[in-house]
This record gives C-alpha cells, structure tokens and sequence, in this order.
C-alpha cells in the first residue's frame, strides 16, 4: 500500500518509530504538540491536524479575526485551515493532502512544514492566552500584535 510507504518514509527521515494503525494513521507528539497523521481511503489522501491548544476566553474575538486573516488564502497557515473544535475548545491546524500527488519527499517536506505553521500558530494561542492575563496598560498590546512573530514568513497578528 502506498500510503504505508509514505508513512515509513516519514519514520525513517524524522527518525522516529510509528505506530501505524490498519488505515496508515498515527497519532505523536511533536515538540509538545499533539499531531494526528490520518489515511482517508475512500478519498485517498491524508491529513494531518494539530491540537493548538485552548484559547483564552477573553480575547476570542481578536484571536478568531487573526484566524480567519491566516485562513484567508493560505496567507498564515502554508495551505492548512485553522478551525476551533466544538467538542474539546481548543483551536485546530489541518492540512489535506491527495495521495496521488506525493512521492516521500514530498511527503516529509509537508509534514515539516505542518509543523513550523503549528509550532507558530501554537505560540500566537499562548500569546493571546498571556496577553489576557497582563492588566491593561501593560504589554498586552505588544504581545496581542504578535510581538516576537516579525521575523517568520507568516502574517503577523
């Protein structure tokens, strides 16, 4: 199966051991972030989700308005979607990739770069959740904009 391949093409790159369910499907951490590698069959693609964390109540608004200024042509998320997850709160990176369009390398350079965009929304969710917590007139502002995010190729929020 192609897609097993694919996937011990990742392990063995990462360096890492995967424990492949029968549908090619893992689930690992990865720098503290919770990501879960799905096979689709019936779509035959995969995809790839990150668990963000939960955003601060407090500053929902802003936060959803950067998510949605990320989404908007991929501008912030190098072709993922951002989401919220009504079950568990907490805020989602997916990205969906068809099968067919994928050698190992490929493959892998995705995965990496899924991770770099979570590790960089992850970051802006603690910011925002930080930036709740300081009183106003601190540095809430500074850090709500995004302070610390200049120098990646990302939108700044």
């Amino acid at each position: 199966m192609y897609a097993n391949e694919l996937m011990t093409c990742l392990a063995e790159r990462a360096g890492i051991e995967l424990e492949l369910d029968g549908n090619a499907a893992c689930h690992l951490e990865c720098d503290g972030l919770f990501v879960s590698i799905d096979h689709f069959q019936e779509l035959d693609c995969f995809t790839f989700t990150a668990d963000l964390g939960e955003p601060p109540p407090e500053r929902l608004d802003a936060l959803y308005a950067a998510m949605l200024e990320g989404n908007h042509l991929f501008a912030g998320t190098a072709g993922a979607t951002l989401a919220r997850d009504s079950q568990t709160g907490h805020c989602t990176l997916c990205r969906m990739l068809p099968i067919a369009q994928l050698d190992g390398e490929m493959f892998v350079k995705a995965f990496e770069q899924f991770l770099n965009t979570a590790e960089t929304w992850a970051r802006i969710i603690a910011d925002f959740r930080s930036a709740a917590q300081i009183p106003a007139g601190d540095d809430a502002g500074r850090i709500a904009h995004g302070a610390g995010f200049q120098d990646t190729s990302f939108m700044q929020v």
